[in-house]
C-alpha cells in the first residue's frame, strides 16, 4: 500500500513545496536549506521522515533477526523513496534518521533539520544496552540496504563497512562490542548480488590484516555469507580466503576458517570446489592436534546431510582412519570430546544412503573401534552406535565382531568390546552365527527390512532419548 501510494505522496511534497518549481522532480539540496530554517511549513514534505520511516523502523524492530523477506520488502520500499525524493533528501534527511536509529549517533548531520524536528529525530535513538543491541539486529540492516545501498551512495557504503568491519576494533566504537549482529546484517545485505563485489573486497582486507581479531570476524563473516553466493563467487572469493586464513600461525583464525569450510561443504557440490575442501582438510589434519581434528570432523559432520557421496566418503574415511589408531590421550575428558564429535558424524553419516562397501569396510569397523574406549562414550552415543551396528550389518553384535574380525585380519570376542551386561549383550550373547555371514549380500527379505529402518536411522541422528525408548521396547525383527 505505501508503495502504492509513494508516488501521490511524493507529489503532494513536490507541490507544496514553497521554493521549487512543480515541474521538478527531486527535492533539492536549496529546497532542503529553506526548510531547514524553519521558517516556512511543510507538513506534506515532513511525513515521509517524522512519520513513515519512524514507524517503518519501529516495525523492522519487532521483526526476528532472519525475517529476511518483510526486511528485503521494506528495503525495496526506502530505496523506492529515495529514488523518488532524489540523492539531496537520501543523504541529507534519510540517512541521519537511520544513523540514529541504528545507534550510530556520532555520524549523524542534522544540518538540514529545523531545530523542532532535530529533538524528534535524536529521539529516535537507542536509550538502553538491550535497545542498543535491537537496533543492530534490526535497523542497521536496512541502513545498510535500503539508504547507503542506493545505487548513489555505493561509496558511502563501502567507507561505512569499513567502519563497521575494520575500525569497530577501536575504543568508543558503537558496533565494537556487537560483531555478531553486524556479521548478520551483512549478511542480509549480501542478498542483493550487486553489493557483493564492495562486501569481499573489505573482506579481503580484513583477511590479510595483521589484527588476528579482524581475521577471526572475516573467517566468521564468510562463514554467513556462504549461502548467498554462487559457486564461480565461492571458487574465486570465498575459498582463496578461507585456505589463505587456514594457513594462518594463530590457532583461533584456523580453527574459524574449518568452520566455514564446512558451510562451503554444505552449499556447494561442485567437483572442483570438494576437492579443494579435501586438501584443506587434510593439510588441518596434518597438524595432528586434537582441536583441529575435532573441528574438521565437527565442520564436515554438519555438511553431511546435503553434501556429495564424495564428501561423504571422505569424512567416513577419515574417522576410521583416526578411530583405529592407538588413543593418544590420557586425559578423559579429551577422549570423551573426540568419541562424541566422532560418534555425531558417523550418526549423521548413517541417516544417509551409504554404498554396502562403505557401511561394510569403514562404517561398522568405525563403530567397533570407538566401542573399545567405554569410558570415552557417551551412554546415549553407546546405545545408539550399537544399534546402528545390528541393523546396519543385517544381524546381531556378535556376527558383527565376527565379520570385522575377518574382514581385517584380527581375532576379535564382541563380548571383550561390548561386556555380558552391555544391553544387545544380554540379549544376543547366547548366539551361534557364521563369521562369513555378515560378508554375504542381503536377501530380498532383508533388504526391504533396511529399507524400513532408514528412518530411523534418520530420527536416530539427534534422539537419544527415543534410542533409550527403543531398545527398552525390545528388539526389532531381524
Amino acid at each position: 500500500m505505501l508503495t502504492e501510494l509513494l508516488p501521490f505522496i511524493h507529489q503532494k511534497a513536490i507541490e507544496t513545496c514553497p521554493s521549487i518549481d512543480p515541474s521538478e522532480n527531486y527535492i533539492s539540496e536549496s529546497s532542503l536549506k529553506l526548510y531547514a530554517t524553519g521558517e516556512t511549513e511543510w507538513s506534506a514534505f515532513e511525513w515521509m521522515h517524522t512519520e513513515c520511516l519512524p514507524d517503518l523502523i519501529k516495525l523492522a524492530c519487532l521483526l526476528p533477526a532472519k525475517e529476511d523477506s518483510l526486511r528485503t520488502v521494506i528495503t525495496k520500499y526506502l530505496l523506492a523513496v529515495s529514488g523518488r525524493y532524489g540523492k539531496d533528501y537520501l543523504e541529507h534527511i534519510m540517512l541521519p534518521v537511520f544513523l540514529i536509529a541504528a545507534g550510530d549517533i556520532d555520524s549523524g548531520d542534522f544540518t538540514y533539520f529545523p531545530l523542532s524536528i532535530q529533538s524528534k529525530v535524536r529521539g529516535f535513538r537507542p536509550k538502553t544496552s538491550v535497545a542498543e543491541k535491537i537496533a543492530i539486529i534490526c535497523v542497521l540492516p536496512l541502513l545498510l540496504s535500503g539508504i547507503l545501498g542506493s545505487p548513489s551512495s555505493r561509496q558511502q557504503l563501502e567507507e561505512y563497512l569499513r567502519k563497521l568491519l575494520i575500525q569497530n576494533t577501536k575504543d568508543g566504537s558503537f558496533s565494537m562490542h556487537h560483531t555478531a549482529e553486524i556479521i548478520d546484517a551483512i549478511r542480509f545485505l549480501c542478498i542483493f548480488e550487486e553489493h557483493h563485489g564492495v562486501i569481499f573486497h573489505i573482506l579481503w582486507e580484513m583477511v590479510v590484516s595483521s589484527d588476528t581479531n579482524l581475521k577471526t570476524s572475516a573467517a566468521a563473516l564468510l562463514k554467513a555469507l556462504v549461502p548467498y553466493v554462487g559457486v564461480k563467487v565461492a571458487s574465486t572469493h570465498v575459498l582463496p580466503a578461507l585456505i589463505t586464513l587456514g594457513s594462518d600461525q594463530n590457532s583461533a583464525v584456523k580453527y574459524a576458517s574449518i568452520d566455514a569450510l564446512g558451510a562451503v561443504a554444505q552449499h556447494f557440490k561442485s567437483d572442483m570446489v570438494v576437492d579443494k575442501i579435501h586438501i584443506q582438510m587434510d593439510a588441518f589434519l596434518e597438524d595432528g592436534s586434537h582441536e583441529a581434528t575435532i573441528s574438521v570432523i565437527r565442520a564436515l559432520a554438519v555438511a553431511v546431510p546435503h553434501s556429495t557421496d564424495r564428501l561423504r566418503e571422505y569424512l567416513l574415511t577419515k574417522i576410521f582412519r583416526l578411530t583405529s589408531a592407538p588413543p593418544t590421550e590420557n586425559d578423559i575428558e579429551r577422549r570423551r570430546e573426540r568419541a562424541n564429535v566422532f560418534c555425531e558424524a558417523l550418526r549423521a553419516l548413517d541417516a544417509t544412503d551409504l554404498p554396502a562397501t562403505s557401511v561394510r569396510d569403514l562404517l561398522l569397523p568405525s563403530i567397533q573401534n570407538l566401542l573399545k574406549d567405554v569410558d570415552a562414550l557417551d551412554p546415549a552415543h553407546k546405545e545408539a552406535l550399537e544399534v546402528i551396528g545390528r541393523e546396519r550389518s543385517g544381524g546381531t553384535l556378535e556376527s558383527i565382531g565376527k565379520a570385522m574380525g575377518a574382514h581385517l585380519g584380527i581375532a576379535t570376542s564382541v563380548s571383550s568390546f561390548f561386556g555380558e551386561s552391555s544391553l544387545l549383550g544380554k540379549k544376543e550373547g547366547g548366539e551361534q552365527h557364521d563369521p562369513a555371514a555378515a560378508s554375504v549380500p542381503p536377501q530380498v527379505g532383508l533388504q526391504t527390512q533396511q529399507e524400513n529402518t532408514r528412518f530411523g536411522r534418520i530420527m536416530r541422528g539427534g534422539f537419544g532419548d527415543m534410542l533409550r525408548g527403543k531398545a527398552k521396547g525390545g528388539d526389532e525383527p531381524s
